[in-house]
């Protein structure tokens, strides 16, 4: 006995190590280094069958059932679906579409809540984030080209991920300054900066509307959240540097603005019901995939039209054939593209998991278990995340789903440390 329990011990922590790096280089190497992935991308497998091993309180709570609830109903709503209308979905369901996010439960159960793994993981992923324009974008010729006022993109998806992500960093990096200042070492002070630097250059030559209206958004809601509690001196260094925020938002978001601005006509039109106009128009294109995703629900409510959904709606629709939204195989928005896809009966499965989420992180955050400027960028990400999924269907692509992964991930791990304290301290009251 005494000579097979350190073996065992030793196997168990290797694979905690082997785990711990597969999830890092998942935050590292999803995103700009994907081909070289690719090739450790099955040793997840392990880290999944770790995770239901040794994850004894985790994988009994919520966020672990969803996963199963999910895959179940990914299946029998495909079933369903076949057997009612076999030419409109898939021969075999793709149960990947709509559990790939879940890999949030074993990043989050190696972060054990832990401060310094998050700001680990978040540095690799914003160090290998910066390194796009060079290992898959044009490199310093489209750098270039974007501050002469092109629209460029890294080659990350299209123009509008390439923003989704940076202005992603943006948030954190203006949220953790503070602490940087506090830090005896210059180095996170300086990383920050070329990050707020960097990030605000992204956005603005990617040129995203959805993204600049996002981080305003999100920026009203750090000035409410900072203000709230505080004496009247603090609230006017908050007004103060919020007011600077503003005019530095509206500057990297110019090119944005000018497209919304230029716009003023069609979104009237467009509110006046005159959606025919401006078919072939950015916001034509979204208006007339969320009407027809409404007709389609309409005829499937509850299991919606499986993972090709997006597809069959721009392939069935006859009043969208030859329109500018029928060349897309998606609903421009994750809410409408969920809907279509799953149905109410899948979109309430997201809804709850958000909620509960939502609330235990409140609890966490009230009972002093997560940083307060680790919930304040969890908060604001979370804002920013709802606003840009109205205007694109972020979550179905692979960019989306790793960003969202992550940063769940983050929140869940606090939430996991927190039900595990609150246990340790009702067992020791009962003892």
């Amino acid at each position: 006995m005494n000579i097979t329990m350190p073996a065992q011990q030793k196997t168990k922590s290797f694979f905690y190590a082997l785990c711990a790096l597969v999830c890092l280089a998942y935050a590292g190497m999803k995103i700009t280094f994907y081909d070289a992935f690719k090739q450790i991308e099955p040793l997840l497998f392990v880290v999944v069958i770790y995770f239901f091993i040794f994850a004894k309180e985790e994988r009994k709570s919520l966020p672990t059932l969803m996963l199963f609830v999910a895959a179940a109903y990914s299946g029998i709503s495909w079933y369903i679906g076949h057997l009612t209308y076999p030419e409109l979905f898939y021969k075999r369901p793709e149960i990947h579409q709509l559990t790939r996010f879940f890999i949030f439960l074993v990043i989050a159960f190696f972060l054990n809540g832990n401060s310094k793994r998050v700001f680990i993981m978040l540095t690799v992923a914003s160090i290998s984030l910066l390194l796009t324009p060079w290992v898959l974008g044009g490199g310093t010729t489209e750098l270039k080209l974007g501050l002469q006022g092109h629209r460029i993109d890294f080659n990350i998806q299209n123009a509008q991920h390439t923003a989704m992500l940076f202005g992603s960093v943006l948030i954190g990096s203006l949220v953790f300054i503070k602490r940087a200042f506090k830090n005896k070492s210059h180095v996170p002070l300086v990383f920050l900066i070329v990050l707020i630097l960097a990030s605000s250059a992204a956005v603005y030559m990617t040129q995203t509307r959805a993204i600049t209206l996002a981080l305003a958004i999100a920026l009203l809601s750090y000035i409410i959240l900072s203000m709230k509690g505080s004496t009247a001196k603090s609230k006017l260094s908050v007004i103060m540097i919020g007011l600077v925020l503003i005019i530095a938002l509206a500057s990297i978001g110019q090119k944005s603005i000018v497209k919304i601005t230029s716009e003023e006509s069609r979104i009237s039109s467009l509110w006046n019901g005159d959606i025919k106009s401006i078919g072939n128009t950015s916001v034509g294109a979204r208006a007339n995939s969320w009407v027809a995703g409404w007709q389609w629900l309409k005829k499937s409510p509850l299991i919606g039209w499986g993972s090709r959904g997006g597809e069959v709606v721009a392939e069935n629709t006859e009043w969208l054939k030859g329109t500018y939204s029928s060349s897309f195989g998606h609903m421009h928005s994750s809410y409408v593209e969920m809907l279509v896809r799953y149905g109410v009966l899948g979109f309430l499965i997201f809804t709850t998991l958000a909620i509960w989420i939502a609330l235990n992180l409140w609890k966490a955050y009230k009972n002093d278990v997560v940083p307060k400027d680790i919930f304040f960028f969890l908060a604001l990400f979370f804002v920013y995340w709802s606003v840009v999924n109205l205007f694109e269907s972020y979550f179905f692509y692979w960019t989306g789903s790793y960003l969202i992964s992550i940063v769940t991930a983050i929140a869940v791990s606090y939430i996991w440390k927190y039900q595990h304290t609150i246990k340790r301290e009702s067992i020791h009251h009962e003892s």
